[in-house]
Parts: C-alpha cells; structure tokens; sequence
C-alpha cells in the first residue's frame, strides 16, 4: 500500500531511525519522569503496541497529544500511532491525486495533533481521524456520490455519521460491527434527515427506543473506525 505514496514510506523510514535514536530514548525518559501513562513502555514503538487497546492508547496518546505543540518527539509519536487511518484516508480520498493527496493527510495530521484540545472526551485517535477526514471533505469535493445531502455535525456521532462514506457504513453492517438494520436507520435519520419519530411510528417501536439503537450503532461504529 504505501507504494502508492511514497510520502507515507519515507515516514515508515524515518521512524525507524527515530525509534532506536538516543532522541527517542531520551524522549521517552522523559515523560516517563511525569506521566504515569508511560509507565512499563520502554521504547516508542511500545507505544505503537497499545493502538488496540483502546483504553490505554487513549491515556498515553493523550499524555502525548498534550505536550505536542512545544514536543516534536512526542507529536511524532502520535503522527506514527495514526499511521494505519491516514493511510486509509489518503486511498479514500486520493484516488485522483495519490501524491498529494497523502502529503495533505499528513500535512492536516500534524496541524490538527499540534493543536489538540486536551479537553476532548472519546478517543484520541478517532478524534484526530473525525478532524482530519472533516478537513478533507471540506478540501474537496467528496469522491462519493451520497444520497441525500451531508448534515452540520452537532454532536460526536454526528460528526462520524456525516462524514462517512456509504459504503463503509454498508461494510460495517455487512461484516457485522452494527447491527442489521442499523445502517438504513443511521442513513435516514443521519443523512436523509427523516424524523425519528416519524420513522418510530411506522416501525411500532418507540422513539426512545429507536434512537438508543441509533446510538449504540454509532458508538460501536465509531470504534471500529479508530485505529486499527
């Protein structure tokens, strides 16, 4: 895959030379001397190791993310963290301009992970992800033709919902990550803005109902969407 951006190799190639650095070395020391988070990590491709486990990934992502605007070892770290979602975006979106659309993905990345707000709830990297991929969208025109229109993001599901692509929304009920169902049910509410209620009625399930199943498929979905 990253023979199709050579932006994204050359990244590859840098961290292991920035991995086995004393730069590194001396990084991670020192955040170790004041961030419990780092505790038992002792390199930075450690760090690379925890991307599946959500709960700490999002501890030591976001002692990072902290102190990346004044720290370029630790915005790198976390650039690197992304890798696996950036290059998915950069397929998504770059079908017409791999090349340059890989060195804006990269470039947004690390404006966006310079620039974090610490106070952010849910998790690190599916934020930056959510923030990178709205940037991108509003970039270009998008490479999917979507029924319905894109809606304003007013909450975090929201902001998954509207921009994701139909058929990842289709591939993640084929595959079983949401319920059956739920995708149709996103895409009506989220993107073809049909009242719950209305729908509620016509189904002879209640609102509430309906949209605790909405909300379960969103937060499932906006997991599987982290990084892998």
């Amino acid at each position: 895959m990253h023979d199709r951006f050579p932006i994204f190799a050359a990244l590859d190639q840098e961290w292991r030379q920035f991995s086995g650095s004393c730069a590194a070395r001396a990084a991670l020391q020192r955040w170790r001397r004041v961030e419990p988070a780092f505790a038992g990590l002792d390199t930075v491709d450690d760090v690379l190791t925890l991307r599946r486990d959500r709960h700490r990934a999002d501890e030591v992502l976001g002692a990072l993310v902290a102190r990346s605007a004044r720290d370029r070892a630790a915005a790198r770290v976390v650039l690197q963290a992304l890798m696996p979602g950036l290059v998915r975006l950069a397929v998504a979106f770059g079908k017409a301009d791999p090349d340059t659309t890989a060195g804006d993905v990269v470039a947004i990345a690390w404006e966006r992970i310079c620039c974090y707000p610490t106070h952010r709830v849910h998790s690190v990297a599916a934020n930056l992800l959510f923030d990178i991929r709205k940037q991108l969208v509003a970039d270009r025109e998008p490479i999917v033709d979507l029924p319905g229109r894109y809606v304003v993001a007013t909450s975090a599901e929201d902001e998954v919902i509207s921009r994701l692509f139909v058929e990842e929304l289709a591939s993640a009920e084929e595959t079983g990550v949401i319920a059956e169902g739920a995708a149709e049910l996103i895409m009506r509410t989220r993107v073809d803005g049909h009242p719950v209620v209305e729908l509620a009625a016509r189904s002879g399930v209640t609102a509430h109902g309906l949209v605790q199943r909405r909300r379960r498929a969103e937060s499932l979905l906006r997991d599987h969407l982290d990084v892998a």
